[in-house]
């Protein structure tokens, strides 16, 4: 088995809105395009949101106050080869000043 390559850039994935449905696909391959399982290991994904072992990034952000950043590593598996790749997606909050 080889080891896995990102093919999803590192860093930002997107800016999105609060309480508006969001997915993305994550991917890395293999030379022998062998199928991969995703985990989140570090940081922590918007409340209201999933990452799949397939590498969808999926759901609905729960409001937040102000624009907030969400930090987070992947892991790519397949087998005992790893691949970790940090990314973060901003959650803005559209609420009014009072």
């Amino acid at each position: 088995m080889s080891t896995p390559v990102w093919t999803t850039t590192a860093g930002k994935l997107a800016s999105i809105d609060e309480q508006v449905a969001y997915s993305l696909q994550l991917e890395a391959n293999t030379a022998d395009s062998t199928a991969l399982t995703y985990s989140v290991i570090a940081g922590s994904l918007p409340s209201g949101m999933e990452l799949t072992s397939t590498g969808l990034l999926t759901g609905i952000p729960a409001e937040v106050e102000i624009k907030t950043r969400y930090t987070f590593v992947v892991r790519a598996t397949v087998g005992t080869q790893i691949t970790d790749r940090s990314f973060y997606l901003d959650v803005n909050g559209t609420d009014a000043p009072t």
